[in-house]
Formats: C-alpha cells, sequence, structure tokens
C-alpha cells in the first residue's frame, strides 16, 4: 500500500523486531526499539484515531489483570511456591515469543493491521474463560488429586499448556497493533512511543485495580467476564474505525454484532452466568469433594469442603484445618510432648494451625494466656461461620487471643513494643507450620526467627517445631534438611531435644536445665498431670521418649552437621528450602533422580550445571574482549535480560520473606517495574545521538546495574538486621517498590542504545536478533537460576552472582571504547 508523498511501506513480516513480551515486563523495550529503529524512515502526520489508543491502554490492562489471575490460579494449585512461581512465569515469556514470532508475522502478511489487532481481541476474549477452566482444572490435568503435591515436572508441563492459547495471542497482538500503526500514516517514532506509554499506564492502572478493589470485591470468573466484554467492545469499535477507513460497504457489518456481544457479556459479570462458571471451576479444582464455599482474599484461595461428616478448610490447596475429627494423634503429640519438659506452663504463642485440635489439647492446660498467630483473617471467618463441636469449642475459649496476621510481623511487633506480650515471655512458642517448600515457610524455620522467638520466651520457655522424619531410615534429601535445622537450633539454644518419629518434633530450650530430664521424670510429670487423651498413653509415651530413638536420629545426622551446613538455615541462605525442596520433589517426581542429584545435591555432580553455565559466559567474554561490539553488545543484552527477569522475581521475594504473603501485590510489583521499563524506554531515544556517546550512556546504564546489584544486597542485609524491627512497614514496601523501579529503567534505557551501537543504520533484523538474545537471557533468569538455582545459593548471593556478571560485561563492552 502506498502513502502519498511518501515511499512504498514496508511489509510488517520483513519487520522481526515488532513482537511482543509484557512477562515481567522488560521485555517489552524490545518492541519499542523495534518499532524506533525499523520504521524511522516511515514519517507520516495523520493523527491516530482514539479508538487505537483505547486499544492499546486496554492491552496493557488487560494483559497485566489476565497474568496476575492466571498466575495466582496456577499458584494456587500447585502450592504456591516460588519454584512454581518462576516455571510460570518462564512459560509465559516462551509462549509470547513464540507467539509474536511466529503468530503475529504469519498474521501481519494476511490480514489488514485494524482488522487484525480487533480480531485478536475477540480471540483473546474467546480464549479468556476457557482459559480459566483450564487453570481450575489443572491438578487434574497434572494428575494429581486434591490435597497431594504436584512435582516440578507436572508444573511445568501443564503451565505450559493452560497459558499456551492466551501467551501465543499476547504474542501475537503487539505485531498487529504495530501494523495497524503503521497503516494509520502517522509519524512512527512519536506515536510508537505514545502508543507504548499508554500500553505500560494501562499495565500500571490494571496492577493497582487488582491489588486494591478486584481482589478484595469480585471472583476472577467476574474478573474473566470483565476483561472479554471491554475486549470485545474495544474490537467492535476497532472494526467500526476500519470499515469507515476502508470506504467499503458490506451487506452486513461485523461491529454492531461484537459490540452487542461485549455489552451483553459485561452484563453477565453481576448475574447467575458469572456465577455458572465460577461454580464449574471449582467442581474442576474439586473432584471427588463437595465444595461449600470459596472465598479469595490478599492472602490466598480459601475453600471448605465436606466428604460425609467431616468438614476440610483449604487454603491455595493445601488442607489447613480437619474438623470435627483432626489428626488426633499429632494434636496431642505437638502439645503435650513439648510441654512435658516445663513444669508449669502460663503462658503460649501458636504460630499457625491452632484451629481444629492443638488448641483444643492446649485449653486442657490452666494457662493464664493463649496467643494464636493466623495470617489470614478470612479462614478465621470461615471457621466460625461452619463451626463445629471442635473448633466452636476451641474459639468460644477466653484465654484465647487470635491475632489475624503474619507470625513474623506479630513477634516484631510485639518486640518493636507496638503489640502486648507477656510480661515474663512465653513459655511454649508452637511453630505449627507446613514443610519449608516456599520462603514464606522457610521464614519460620531460620536463624532471624528463631533469634526473635527466644527473646520472647521466658527463662525457662522453649520452641517446638516439626519436620518430616522416620524412625527407620532417612533419604539424603530428609537428612539434610532435619539436620540443616539441628544446626541452626544449636547455633542459637543452649539446648535442644528431638522427639523421632514420622513426624519429628524438635524442641528448643532457653535454659539447659529445662532440657536435662530423663523419660522416667517425663513419665512422672505425665501421670501427676492427669490429662485426658485419647491416644496418648503412659506405654505410648516411653516408647516414643525413648533415648534410644534420639540417639539413632542424632547419630543419622552426626556426620552431616558440618559438611556444609555451618551458620544454619537462614532468610539470606534459605538452607532448609533447598532440602525441602529436593524431598518434595523426591517424593513426588521420584524417577527424576539424577537430574533431581544435579539440581539440590552436594555431590560432584551438583556443580555440572554451574560450571557449564560459568564455561559459557566466561567463553562468551572473552569473544567479546577479543573481537569487540558485535559480540560484546548481545552478551551485555543477554545478560541484561537475564538481570532484569531476577531483579523482578527476587524484589517479589523479599516481599515474601517480608511480610510472609504475595498474593495481594503480585500486580502492584510488576506494574511498578512496567513503569520504571516505560520511562526508561521512552528516554533513551534522545539519548541516540552521536556513537561515542550513545556508549558511554549505554557504559553508564551498566554501571548502574552493578550498583543496583550492590544496593539490593545491602537493603537486603538491612531488612534483616535486628534493628530493622524499628524501620515502619510503609518504608520498607516503598524501597522495595523503588528498587523494582530502577530496575525497570535501567532495562528500559538499555536495549535502544544497544540497538544503535550494535545496528550502526536503522534497520529490524538487528533489533529481532537482540530481542531474541534478549529473550534468552530472561529465560535462563526465570528458569535456571531463578526457579533451580537461587533455593541453592539464596537472594544475597544471587544478587552479588549478578552483580559479578554485569561488571564482567562492563568490562567487556568497555574495552572498544577504551581503544
Amino acid at each position: 500500500m502506498g502513502f502519498p508523498g511518501g515511499r512504498e511501506q514496508a511489509p510488517i513480516r520483513e519487520m522481526p523486531g515488532l513482537w511482543r513480551g509484557n512477562t515481567g515486563s522488560w521485555v517489552g523495550v524490545a518492541r519499542m526499539s523495534a518499532v524506533l529503529r525499523s520504521l524511522r524512515t516511515h514519517r507520516r502526520s495523520a493523527r491516530v484515531p482514539w479508538e487505537m489508543y483505547a486499544g492499546f491502554l486496554l492491552m496493557g490492562f488487560s494483559f497485566t489483570l489476565t497474568q496476575a489471575f492466571m498466575i495466582r490460579e496456577l499458584l494456587a494449585s500447585f502450592f504456591g511456591n516460588e519454584l512454581s512461581l518462576a516455571f510460570i512465569l518462564g512459560n509465559w515469556l516462551l509462549l509470547e515469543a513464540a507467539g509474536s514470532a511466529c503468530l503475529g508475522r504469519w498474521l501481519s502478511g494476511r490480514v489488514e493491521g485494524l482488522s487484525g489487532y480487533a480480531g485478536l481481541q475477540m480471540a483473546f476474549a474467546a480464549l479468556l474463560p476457557v482459559c480459566l477452566i483450564a487453570a481450575y482444572a489443572s491438578r487434574w490435568i497434572a494428575g494429581a488429586l486434591p490435597g497431594v503435591g504436584v512435582g516440578w515436572i507436572p508444573t511445568f508441563y501443564t503451565s505450559l499448556l493452560v497459558l499456551a492459547p492466551l501467551g501465543l495471542v499476547d504474542g501475537a497482538m503487539f505485531t498487529m497493533g504495530c501494523q495497524a500503526l503503521v497503516a494509520w500514516k502517522v509519524d512512527v517514532v512519536p506515536s510508537s512511543a505514545r502508543v507504548y506509554s499508554l500500553e505500560a499506564i494501562g499495565s500500571i492502572v490494571g496492577g493497582l485495580i487488582f491489588t486494591f478493589v478486584l481482589i478484595p470485591y469480585l471472583r476472577t470468573a467476574q474478573v474473566t467476564l470483565m476483561l472479554a466484554a471491554l475486549n470485545l467492545i474495544s474490537a467492535s469499535s476497532l472494526l467500526r474505525r476500519a470499515r469507515m477507513a476502508s470506504g467499503k460497504r458490506r451487506a452486513i457489518s461485523l461491529w454492531p454484532i461484537v459490540g452487542a456481544c461485549g455489552l451483553a457479556m459485561m452484563a453477565l459479570t453481576t448475574l447467575p452466568p458469572a456465577n455458572a462458571l465460577h461454580r464449574l471451576g471449582i467442581q474442576l479444582q474439586w473432584q471427588g469433594l463437595e465444595p461449600l464455599e470459596t472465598r479469595r482474599s490478599p492472602y490466598g484461595d480459601l475453600a471448605v469442603l465436606r466428604r460425609g461428616e467431616q468438614l476440610t478448610f483449604f487454603m491455595d490447596g493445601l488442607p489447613m484445618i480437619t474438623a470435627p475429627v483432626p489428626d488426633i494423634l499429632l494434636s496431642e503429640e505437638l502439645v503435650h510432648l513439648p510441654l512435658l519438659f516445663h513444669p508449669t506452663p502460663r503462658t503460649a504463642l501458636i504460630i499457625g494451625g491452632g484451629v481444629g485440635g492443638v488448641l483444643q489439647e492446649l485449653e486442657k492446660y490452666p494457662l493464664e494466656r493463649i496467643d494464636y498467630a493466623e495470617l489470614d483473617p478470612v479462614l478465621i471467618d470461615m471457621v466460625r461461620e461452619y463451626p463445629s463441636v471442635l473448633t466452636g469449642s476451641e474459639m468460644a475459649d477466653r484465654r484465647l487471643r487470635v491475632s489475624t496476621v503474619d507470625g513474623r510481623l506479630l513477634m516484631r511487633s510485639m518486640l518493636a513494643g507496638k503489640a502486648d506480650r507477656p510480661q515474663r515471655g512465653y513459655d511454649l512458642i508452637l511453630v505449627n507450620m507446613a514443610l519449608p517448600t516456599t520462603l514464606q515457610q522457610n521464614r519460620y524455620y531460620t536463624r532471624e526467627f528463631l533469634q526473635m522467638a527466644m527473646a520472647l520466651l521466658a527463662p525457662d520457655g522453649l520452641v517446638a517445631m516439626t519436620t518430616p522424619g522416620s524412625l527407620s531410615y532417612l533419604g539424603p534429601e530428609l537428612s539434610r534438611l532435619n539436620a540443616t535445622l539441628l544446626v541452626t537450633l544449636r547455633e542459637l539454644f543452649p539446648a535442644v531435644r528431638v522427639v523421632p518419629d514420622e513426624t519429628t518434633i524438635w524442641i528448643a530450650f532457653r535454659s539447659a536445665k529445662s532440657a536435662n530430664l530423663s523419660p522416667e521424670a517425663l513419665l512422672a510429670r505425665w501421670s501427676a498431670r492427669g490429662m485426658k487423651t485419647h491416644a496418648l498413653s503412659e506405654a505410648y509415651l516411653a516408647y516414643k521418649l525413648s533415648l534410644g530413638h534420639e540417639a539413632w536420629l542424632l547419630s543419622q545426622l552426626k556426620p552431616l552437621e558440618g559438611h556444609g551446613l555451618l551458620g544454619g538455615n537462614s532468610d539470606v541462605r534459605p538452607l532448609a528450602m533447598r532440602w525441602a525442596l529436593a524431598y518434595w520433589d523426591a517424593v513426588y517426581s521420584p524417577p527424576g533422580s539424577a537430574f533431581r542429584n544435579m539440581l539440590w545435591g552436594d555431590g560432584p555432580e551438583a556443580w555440572a550445571m554451574p560450571v557449564l553455565l560459568a564455561g559459557g559466559f566466561m567463553a562468551w567474554c572473552a569473544a567479546g574482549w577479543l573481537r569487540g561490539e558485535r559480540w560484546s553488545i548481545p552478551l551485555a543484552i543477554t545478560a541484561t535480560g537475564m538481570a532484569g527477569m531476577l531483579a523482578d522475581l527476587m524484589v517479589l521475594f523479599a516481599f515474601q520473606i517480608a511480610y510472609g504473603h504475595l498474593f495481594q501485590w503480585v500486580a502492584l510489583i510488576l506494574a511498578a517495574f512496567m513503569g520504571g521499563l516505560s520511562a526508561g524506554s521512552l528516554l533513551a531515544p534522545r539519548w541516540l545521538a552521536g556513537r561515542a556517546r550513545v556508549r558511554r550512556r549505554f557504559l553508564l546504564l551498566e554501571g548502574l546495574m552493578v550498583g543496583y546489584w550492590v544496593v539490593f544486597a545491602l537493603l537486603f542485609l538491612a531488612l534483616h538486621h535486628q534493628g530493622a524491627i524499628f524501620v515502619p512497614s510503609w518504608a520498607i514496601k516503598l524501597a522495595l517498590m523503588a528498587l523494582n523501579v530502577a530496575a525497570g529503567f535501567i532495562v528500559g534505557a538499555q536495549f535502544p542504545l544497544a540497538n544503535a551501537l550494535w545496528a550502526g543504520e536503522p534497520g529490524g533484523g538487528a533489533a529481532g536478533a537482540l530481542y531474541g538474545l534478549d529473550l534468552l537471557g530472561a529465560y535462563l533468569g526465570a528458569t535456571l537460576l531463578g526457579a533451580l538455582l537461587l533455593p541453592r545459593i539464596g537472594l544475597l548471593a544471587m544478587a552479588v552472582l549478578m552483580g559479578c556478571l554485569k561488571l564482567c560485561t562492563m568490562l567487556v563492552v568497555g574495552r572498544p571504547c577504551a581503544s
């Protein structure tokens, strides 16, 4: 198609830089740079119609919300650990690249831009409910029953299948949007910047609305129908505009039909069809059980299910409470075995898992005060709304004080004088949390947590917590998990006792005197108390408290205590999470033992992946040093893609460690990165004058990225210093948001400069090649580093590693400038 007063338009299929990537958002700079570089010669003066601006704004809004709720539903199905999050983000990234590289470029040569973009909006609207149902059924796709764990291999391929339709359409939409932009005879450079900024604004608005409006008030099904309706309405307006521009008369106009469908779907968001979609998804998610109610809170997805007379309360797919008949033996052991070591307990603090048996056993003692910290207030509300004889009597005890707050934040507030605590301290702090397969759970098994617990204990107080165990055989993963906890406890407490079994109970004492009790003395204390229990008897206690069992377990763990475990488990170095993930993988993905040893083990094979990655990186650095910019610029962009993805992930993980919950803030944190990214990419084109000046600014951004990782490491250390308990919560959140904005700005500003240095002259091939390398780095950052290496070395070591990596690329890129 020719334009008046200008040259013939280059076919959009010859512009490989026009690809779209929204996951983690840093990849979006590639599409921006591609537009600026490959279309610089096509300068026009016509105005872009407002419908297109609205469509680009809606694109950012829709993709941010879709990404947020799809991640949330999949994390709920796969128990929400960081391994799952990194695989889901990586798959989304891979699918967007495939959509823009294959589907978008295939469509661009066959369909007119505006109509094609509207068609993709309609496809996006149609696929949203389908993919939501698939996300609900993801456990069925993975072949897992409700409440049963899922290994990393089913997590990977199931999330890839569920996200495939939306990811491919998502990737194709920006390509068609750019084709429509060129066809409207605009001055492409400023218009592209304006459209990109509108999409970024849409993403930011979407993150804010998801965080503060949609989570508290709307179900996922309602959000899905709302987004589908908005995209249909936008598609209708674009089809109308395309018809007007073409001047062709058709017997039937499609735009009124599409618009009517959009308005009808918008009306359905508050009517029974939305509830029917929600019920269908819940039935697929909980096959074989009777769901009584499901709710969404800022902390997770909750459900109450019934089988016979039993009620089970689930949170993010994990069973939390069972009533009216709980696991009686476990509840009795968790309470009575630790309290046998205390002569006269008066106060207790329960961190998680109190309702449904533990509180009932604890309330049998003449305690003066029982504090119970449970993260999610909606869980407590549901327990009260679906009462049983057990939970009703537990919650009615007047000594009970329920705090619906993260347990660590409650303890931090107590130490800072912002929350009430017993003057003498607690006689018992019972940590009844799940296996530390996430950073959220790991923070209850770390030095930082145990230091706070010790500060809150009475002089003769004790801390009790559990791990999986055995009385006959401990596999390598389980042995190292238990040894990690043993080393951590012994480095802080003067005495530690252990009661081994399928659920091993660890008891740490503030005073060594309390621990020096023989089994006979403990049995005499039990007999004197006269406790009424269903499972615990004097004979069973004699068996459980046998010193032979304790000696056997300690002998199994002794060879491991100095084997890479010095310093124990900490927020900075999450060793317990590493071995808990390895144990989880061994249970739910048993065939992959060789690969598991390479990922999580500590033998020679565990060095294969780090050595391979380091060797490849150093070889590339050497090539860049010898051959100049043609090798060094791609190296720097690949490392920047990796650093951008890791920066986004690590801010999310740091937030998880600090506050114990992430779901409410995912969209807002990603929007902060997007805001910085758009600011950097919009500013960078102003720096493209003069090659020497462009290189200096590129090196400046390389140095800023090195400085970013230094600041991240220092801030992370400061947040985990004991004095950080006095820092206001808003200040910590603001600091983490600022980190994400800064990372986005550096990544967003660097890509256009790299394209100018590498390409030299305008052209799309360079942008497409650099985009591919940027995408490769982002994918490696999400999967190999974020999902596999990060649990092994921790956030602090990863920040140092990324700082060193970017320092190397800065030196390699700077050498041509010096010569």
